[in-house]
């Protein structure tokens, strides 16, 4: 088995809004992780090993490991984080349990945190013309949609569990998500589910359409209005929903992949988002591994076509994604699981106080360079303040 022996105090806890109460997870039997994409899938075979023996998994995997679901798929090389991060654990515990096997996760008020202003690693100037690029492709019939990202840097020193705490208050997110990995952190406020798993269903919500709250009740209205009439955003969704059709009807029963709910406006703090929810039957309950090489990585994070996008995402952009733009969840020893889209997430190097946030859009043919970067904001402005 791929096992790292951790000696680091590890914490989980997901805010998933949707499943009840916050669970935590805390002192994991052992720690399985891959470095290489070679070692991704027996990574995965290996967790799935410790589900059928009773236990539950909670962790992430990269953006940068969906080659070893499917080697067609192109990516960044030179991630510094594990391609795939998952603990065993004996247990989840509600947020109300504080026993023994349970310790409560506090972070330390007196303590605190220092985070720098975080910095963009691209300026607006490159990324017009990265957009410009975009639109090039698209004309050339290469793409339909990118999901085009970037990259915010800071410095970051002392509790990073207050820190997120403080982010989640401003965000709200409902699939947030806190992991102490030892020598990385990963601050998840992520709106988006990736994938729920219950027996031999499954349910995906892919999250395509952004627009900025209003500063009065009436603006805060039109907005959401405008969002939800944006014959651009529909059309940005609909090759997202169908894409993502296509991914579930991989490994589903005929004719059960099913569209439940098109268009749908969720609220936040700082943004409106428009969301569209789509469930599908399997013939029988799958392992985490199957589930993620028909789906991995989200759709709602490349664009369409999937392999092509993904061409010219590896192109454009910076760096590579990390946990950002992959998937961040649980799985229990009874075929359930949740796994969000890490959107809006942060990652933290605690040995170094390294901290960097991703923030993207959906760009197509009807876009505009300024539009586009305006969303980038918008969707940032939570973690400036």
């Amino acid at each position: 088995m791929s096992e790292l022996r951790q000696e680091a105090p590890i914490y989980i806890r997901f805010d998933l809004t949707n499943e009840g109460e916050p669970l935590r997870f805390a002192d994991p039997v052992i720690v399985l992780q891959a470095d290489r994409l070679e070692r991704v899938n027996q990574v995965m075979d290996d967790v799935q090993q410790y589900l059928d023996r009773g236990y539950y998994a909670a962790g992430y995997i990269s953006y940068e490991a969906a080659p070893a679901f499917d080697p067609s798929l192109t990516v960044k090389q030179g991630n510094r984080m594990p391609l795939c991060w998952f603990g065993i654990f004996e247990a989840a515990c509600d947020e109300g349990d504080s026993s023994g096997d349970c310790p409560a996760m506090q972070g330390d008020r007196e303590v605190g945190y220092r985070v720098t202003a975080w910095q963009e690693d691209t300026s607006q100037l490159d990324y017009e013309s990265k957009i410009g690029a975009i639109k090039d492709f698209i004309g050339a019939g290469a793409t339909y949609q990118v999901n085009y990202t970037i990259r915010m840097h800071a410095q970051f020193e002392g509790d990073d569990y207050a820190y997120y705490l403080h982010l989640l208050e401003r965000q709200q997110a409902t699939y947030s998500a806190y992991l102490n990995m030892g020598k990385y952190r990963v601050l998840s406020l992520s709106p988006e589910l990736f994938v729920r798993m219950d027996g031999n269903r499954l349910e995906t919500r892919p999250m395509k359409g952004t627009i900025g709250r209003g500063d009065s009740a009436e603006t805060d209205s039109r907005n959401k209005e405008a969002l939800a009439q944006s014959q651009k955003d529909r059309a940005e969704n609909v090759m997202i929903v169908d894409l993502l059709r296509s991914d579930l009807g991989r490994i589903s029963k005929m004719g059960s992949v099913r569209v439940d709910l098109l268009f749908a406006i969720e609220t936040y703090n700082t943004v409106f988002q428009m969301t569209s929810t789509i469930s599908a039957e399997t013939p029988s309950r799958l392992s985490m591994r199957e589930v993620m090489q028909a789906v991995f990585p989200c759709g709602s994070v490349t664009g369409a076509p999937k392999r092509s996008t993904m061409e010219i995402i590896e192109q454009l952009e910076s760096s590579p994604r990390e946990v950002y733009c992959g998937a961040l969840g649980y799985m229990t020893p009874h075929g359930k699981g949740v796994f969000n889209v890490p959107i809006r997430t942060a990652w933290l190097d605690s040995e170094t106080g390294w901290a960097e946030f991703g923030v993207g859009g959906g760009v197509t043919w009807d876009s505009t360079s300024d539009g586009e970067y305006e969303e980038v904001q918008v969707k940032a402005k939570f973690i400036k303040k």
